[in-house]
């Protein structure tokens, strides 16, 4: 959906990144975080392109501790959920997609677990930041639930090494706002990262 779009602002190659974090902004860590993490449990058994079902329980219980006590049951149920092409494993797309989602889910745990840095997992970390990174721009024209055009820009200003001229933005803009409220809320955000992180990993 994002794909023609995205390609304005994503110029950048993660795993250059992916050890130097000093020179990142707040939302290329999230996404080197995420790509980082993934690589970490994914090709023990073979493919490095994706986890499998025993590949992914690493992951959850290492980096999710909550998800450790679930039992096989419900790991080969969440699984098959998460494969969304039935292809018996997990690529990036359906991994970076599940955290998206566990990010909007669990807004108010990254704002705890932002205070304990220390302690984060690679996931937990990614999700913080991406939540910290839309706290820092949204709000400063009102809602800080949600971004108006004019602080999308300055993000991707920011955050990104190429932001795109404005007509980009504006278009860039309505097609990111789902509901056309005239603003993006942080689900809509983290759905954009979603996009860009597959794109820039591909």
């Amino acid at each position: 959906m994002y794909s023609s779009h995205i390609s304005l602002f994503c110029p950048l190659d993660l795993h250059k990144f992916s050890y130097n974090f000093a020179t990142m902004s707040g939302l290329v860590q999230a996404m080197s975080l995420l790509k980082v993490t993934f690589e970490k449990y994914a090709g023990k058994d073979g493919n490095k392109q994706s986890l499998t079902k025993a590949e992914l329980s690493d992951l959850l219980r290492a980096e999710l501790p909550q998800a450790g006590t679930s039992s096989k049951a419900e790991v080969d149920k969440f699984f098959s959920m998460l494969d969304n092409d039935k292809d018996g494993v997990v690529d990036f797309k359906e991994y970076v997609t599940f955290v998206a989602a566990l990010t909007a889910f669990f807004i108010k745990l990254c704002q705890q677990c932002f205070l304990l840095p220390a302690t984060m997992s690679g996931v937990v970390q990614a999700m913080t930041l991406l939540k910290a990174t839309f706290d820092e721009y949204a709000g400063k024209d009102g809602d800080e639930d949600t971004m108006t055009k004019a602080e999308l820009s300055e993000m991707l200003r920011n955050e990104l090494p190429e932001g795109g001229p404005k007509a980009e933005v504006d278009d860039f803009f309505s097609m990111l706002d789902n509901d056309k409220d005239g603003v993006v809320d942080f689900k809509e955000f983290v759905s954009f990262v979603t996009a860009l992180a597959v794109m820039c990993c591909s």
